[in-house]
């Protein structure tokens, strides 16, 4: 199986841009700074310690570096494992696991969602 080990380039473009114009934007990259993101990062596997795939995980660490230290979000990352695992036969020992991790990802995004609402609406 091969994996692919890098960051698409429509997305390296999207990322790119605003640092490309911060000094435009001086204001509104300001006013990013410290607020509450939530990001959605669905995996085919799974790379969490004590796993044999454990550091494969290329796309979270770039992610948080731009959105986190780069643009200054408070993140949180939300991470279903496993989501090939209903579609790929070799993956089909881990549908349960899949779907505990999707579950839970739906829970902590049911939470984030009325919590940012909360704000908002503060």
């Amino acid at each position: 199986m091969a994996h692919l080990l890098r960051i698409d380039s429509s997305l390296r473009g999207e990322v790119s841009f605003p640092r490309s114009v911060a000094d435009t934007f001086q204001n509104a990259w300001q006013q990013a700074r410290g607020r509450q993101a939530v990001l959605v990062n669905a995996r085919g596997g799974s790379y969490p310690p004590g796993t044999p795939r454990e550091g494969w995980d290329h796309a979270e660490p770039y992610l948080r570096r731009v959105l986190a230290d780069v643009l200054g979000l408070d993140l949180l990352v939300i991470t279903p494992e496993l989501t090939l695992a209903d579609v790929n036969p070799a993956l089909a020992q881990f549908i349960d696991r899949h779907r505990v991790s999707l579950a839970e990802a739906h829970g902590t995004a049911a939470t984030a969602g009325r919590e940012l609402v909360g704000q908002l609406a503060a």
